[in-house]
């Protein structure tokens, strides 16, 4: 009697456990949806780990793209643009992230001065989406 009653206590133990871990698992599931998203950010930054000058093209390309650039704001935008991506490669590599943040706005500032009125207010509500896409994320 002793031992039925252990193997239905052991039974009924492993029963209860493996429901558990198959709740964790639906919940990790779903959790993969979300998780997914940064899944497919760190795939994004993974093709973006490019040469400056790659990053240069692509971020003038970007900008010809969603503000209608002349050729010769896209000359301009390409040399600001690669200036940056040179100065930002240098700083990540000397480990320097506080000053990422003010050659990222030093760009910025550079750039928006080669933007006509139209492009500039473009640009800032390229700017407020990305913001706010990017606080929805965190």
């Amino acid at each position: 009697m002793k031992k039925l009653f252990c193997l239905i206590a052991l039974t009924g133990t492993f029963l209860f456990a493996q429901q558990t871990f198959a709740q964790k698992a639906n919940d990790n599931a779903a959790a993969g949806m979300q998780k997914g998203r940064v899944e497919v950010r760190e795939n994004e930054n993974t093709k973006k780990a490019l040469t400056p000058e790659a990053r240069a093209q692509e971020w003038t390309d970007h900008l010809v793209k969603r503000l209608s650039l002349s050729d010769e704001q896209r000359r301009q935008a390409h040399t600001i643009n690669l200036a940056s991506a040179k100065e930002v490669a240098e700083l990540k590599s000397a480990g320097k992230r506080d000053a990422l943040k003010a050659a990222h706005k030093k760009r910025e500032v550079e750039i928006v001065a080669i933007l006509t009125a139209d492009q500039k207010a473009k640009f800032d509500k390229l700017k407020k989406q990305l913001k706010d896409k990017r606080g929805k994320a965190q």
